[in-house]
């Protein structure tokens, strides 16, 4: 059985679900091509779909940084709280290195769109370095993928379900 704040944090994910879920709805109506003939809908559904795409591109690093946040709520509910980069750090252990480093490498690249509008600054490509997080460069804008978004709810969800599993098995 799920503990309330695991059972809260999976609600909160289904929101991204949702959202992700009406990407690739999107993606599928744009690869129909004309559903009805005639000039006037072709153009009306490239309308719609300009205005879609920048909805998605303005909601990816949102959504990075509310799973984030649940995950901050959700370790915060579980242990005393503490900043986020002591809290995925207290349960390295317990969750592994891999997405110890994955959970290190979200709350840095929310930290950069928060505070630096999506571009590495010197202090997030240090926190990236002394985390062994390879691949960003100084000065660069973060592109986010769609499936980048996806990876780090999923990696949230397998890192908090791994705490439960661990405060269940080990009752204090």
């Amino acid at each position: 059985m799920l503990t309330r704040n695991l059972q809260l944090f999976n609600e909160s994910l289904e929101l991204v679900k949702g959202v992700l879920l009406a990407v690739e709805v999107k993606e599928k109506l744009d690869s129909l091509g004309p559903v009805f003939p005639g000039p006037i809908v072709p153009r009306i559904k490239q309308m719609v779909s300009e205005r879609i795409d920048r909805v998605i591109e303005a909601a990816k690093p949102l959504l990075i940084v509310y799973v984030t946040a649940c995950l901050e709520h959700y370790l915060s509910n579980v242990g005393e709280k503490q900043r986020l980069a002591d809290m995925i750090e207290r349960w390295r252990k317990v969750a592994g290195d891999r997405l110890a480093t994955d959970m290190h490498e979200m709350r840095i690249i929310r930290n950069v769109i928060i505070h630096n509008a999506q571009v590495v600054d010197d202090d997030a490509f240090e926190d990236f370095r002394r985390h062994g997080i390879l691949g960003y460069k100084l000065g660069e804008r973060l592109e986010l993928s769609v499936d980048k978004v996806r990876e780090f709810m999923s990696e949230a969800k397998e890192f908090a379900e791994s705490i439960e599993a661990h405060l269940k098995s080990n009752p204090s």
